[in-house]
C-alpha cells in the first residue's frame, strides 16, 4: 500500500475512535478497535431538523471502553440512564453544544441527515454518536393517574360536593368556604412522590365558564399556590408561579365547551418550564438562576404536594369537567407529551 494513502485511511480511523464522555478529549495510551459510525438508512421517517434528530431519537453515544444512550431533552438536558448529566444547545444547522459546570464546552458537528456526529475540531480520540432509534413514543409510568370512572374519589383525592360521572369530574365552579357544607366543592389530588424540582403534569379538560371568579384552571398547591394555569381577561392562557405575575403564553386561547389537553413540564436545574396545549409545544419560560420555589422548607412543603382546581387565595374556581389529571415525576420529551391520549365520555350535559 502506498505510504499516502496508508496515512489517510490510518487518520481516518482515528477521527472515527471515540473517548468516554467524561474522558474531555484526552488522547488514548494505547490503540484501541476502530467504531465505525454507519449512517441510518435512509426513511419516510427521517428528521427534517437538527431538533427533530435530537428530540425524537435517542443516540448513542460511543467511546474506546463502553457504550451508552443518551436523550437530548427539550429543556436542554442531556440525560443518561434518566440521569442529568450536560446540558446542550443547538448553535447553527449542524452544530450542538455541550456544557457541563466547570468542564470544557464541546461541540458536536452532525452529517447531514443528522444521522451520526462527531467532536469538532479534536482529531485525537473525539466524542462521536450514532442514532440510534427512536424514544419511547410512551412515556414512563406516572407517579400519579386520576380518573373519574367510579362515583367515588381515587385513593390520594380528596372530593367533596362535585360529582363523578361518566368518566368524568364535574365541577359547577362553587368556591368550597362560601358554602362548605352543603355545595361548596372541594377537589384536592395529593401527590406525596412530587419532586419540586422535575416534573411534568397533564391535565385533561373542557372549560364551560372562563369568566370572572372561574379563570383557574389548574393549582400546584392549596397553601403556597406554587403554580397555576388560568385564563387572562382577554381569554389567553397564562401560567403563574408563587402567585406572583403571571406569564402569558402568546397566540394561545381557551375556549368553553372544548377538550382541552394541557401540559407543563417544569426542570427547576436547568431553569426552564415548558406549556404544551392538545400536545403542541407553545412555550418555553426561562425561570431565575436562583429560582426555587418558595413551599420548600416550610413546614407545608410536604403538604402542598398536591393538585387542585380552586385558588384558595382570589377564590376563583374551574367550572367545567375534568377528564384526567396525571403527574410525573420527570420531565417528558416532547414526543413523549405529543403522545398523550385523552378520550373523554362526553356526559350528556352541555354547556
Amino acid at each position: 500500500m502506498k505510504p499516502l494513502l496508508h496515512a489517510v485511511i490510518v487518520a481516518f480511523v482515528i477521527l472515527l475512535s471515540v473517548a468516554p464522555a467524561d474522558a474531555q478529549s484526552t488522547p488514548v495510551k494505547s490503540p484501541v478497535p476502530a467504531l465505525i459510525l454507519t449512517p441510518a438508512p435512509p426513511g419516510e421517517d427521517d428528521p427534517k431538523t437538527l431538533r427533530e434528530a435530537l428530540q425524537n431519537w435517542s443516540w448513542t453515544w460511543t467511546g474506546p471502553q463502553s457504550n451508552t444512550v443518551v436523550n437530548f431533552e427539550h429543556g436542554g438536558s442531556l440525560v443518561t440512564r434518566e440521569k442529568v448529566g450536560s446540558q446542550w444547545e443547538i448553535i447553527n444547522a449542524n452544530t450542538v453544544r455541550i456544557s457541563s459546570g466547570s468542564r470544557p464546552v464541546i461541540l458536536l458537528a452532525f452529517n447531514k441527515n443528522f444521522s451520526r456526529f462527531v467532536q469538532a475540531g479534536v482529531v485525537t480520540a473525539p466524542i462521536a454518536g450514532v442514532r440510534d432509534k427512536h424514544v419511547p413514543v410512551y412515556p414512563p409510568s406516572p407517579i400519579a393517574r386520576f380518573t373519574f370512572n367510579s362515583t367515588e374519589p381515587a385513593p390520594g383525592a380528596s372530593v367533596r360536593n362535585a360529582r363523578q360521572h361518566d368518566g368524568v369530574l364535574d365541577l359547577a365552579g362553587i368556591y368550597e368556604h362560601h358554602d362548605k357544607e352543603s355545595t361548596g366543592e372541594r377537589a384536592i389530588f395529593s401527590v406525596p412522590e412530587l419532586d419540586y424540582q422535575a416534573f411534568t403534569v397533564v391535565v385533561h379538560l373542557r372549560p364551560d365558564d372562563i369568566g370572572e371568579g372561574h379563570r383557574t384552571l389548574l393549582m400546584g398547591g392549596t397553601s403556597y399556590r406554587w403554580l397555576e394555569l388560568y385564563v387572562s381577561r382577554e381569554g389567553g392562557l397564562s401560567l403563574g408561579l408563587d402567585s406572583r405575575a403571571g406569564y402569558p403564553i402568546p397566540g394561545v386561547s381557551i375556549k368553553t365547551g372544548q377538550w382541552t389537553t394541557l401540559a407543563v413540564s417544569c426542570d427547576v436545574k436547568v431553569h426552564r418550564l415548558a406549556v404544551y396545549m392538545n400536545g403542541r409545544h407553545v412555550a418555553k419560560i426561562a425561570i431565575p438562576l436562583d429560582f426555587k420555589f418558595d413551599v420548600i422548607g416550610t413546614s407545608y412543603e410536604r403538604g402542598d404536594k398536591a393538585w387542585t382546581f380552586t385558588d384558595y387565595s382570589s377564590a376563583n374556581t374551574f367550572k367545567g369537567l375534568v377528564n384526567e389529571l396525571v403527574v410525573y415525576n420527570r420531565v417528558l420529551l416532547d414526543v413523549q407529551v405529543e403522545s398523550l391520549q385523552f378520550t373523554a365520555r362526553l356526559p350528556n350535559k352541555t354547556p
